[in-house]
């Protein structure tokens, strides 16, 4: 089991950091403002009862070595986006990055996993979260819930 994490946590990192690249070219940035409503909720992001926007949710078969990556924004001060994915077996690497500066900042990753519950919420910009598999097929059930303008760009 040691050598299934070890290798899970190699291509998780590996793939963080070449997956991506410059992001020039790899992921679709569209006008996050012409998505219509502006943004519903309190705005302010405090309120960790409030009703989510809107929720994107995706199926992810991935087979062993196999990574998916989706991107969300935060359009403005406030906007958060709370990260809820169950897998079918706990071989699951992840990780949440933005791409600051040219580099890859990693804001939170997990390794050989079942479960993921995180809030990704800081200044506006672009979020990745990526999902690696460690062996076997495993099929992850991923929820995205968008607070204030946050929008789902694309990816899983």
């Amino acid at each position: 089991m040691r050598s299934t994490a070890a290798l899970a946590l190699a291509v998780l990192v590996a793939t963080s950091l070449a997956a991506c690249g410059g992001h020039d070219d790899d992921h679709d940035h569209p006008d996050a403002a012409a998505s219509g409503d502006g943004g519903g909720g309190d705005g302010g992001g405090g309120d960790a009862a409030a009703t989510p926007r809107e929720t994107v949710t995706r199926t992810v078969t991935l087979g062993a070595g196999a990574s998916r990556e989706g991107e969300v924004a935060l359009v403005a001060a406030g906007d958060k986006v709370h990260v809820r994915a169950t897998a079918s077996a706990a071989t699951l690497a992840w990780n949440v990055h933005t791409h600051d500066s040219g580099g890859t900042q990693i804001l939170e990753e997990g390794n050989a996993v079942a479960a993921i519950d995180y809030v990704i919420e800081g200044n506006p910009g672009d979020y990745w979260l990526l999902l690696v598999n460690g062996t076997g097929s495993n099929t992850i059930e991923v929820n995205l819930d968008l607070y204030g303008q946050a929008q789902y760009t694309g990816g899983l």
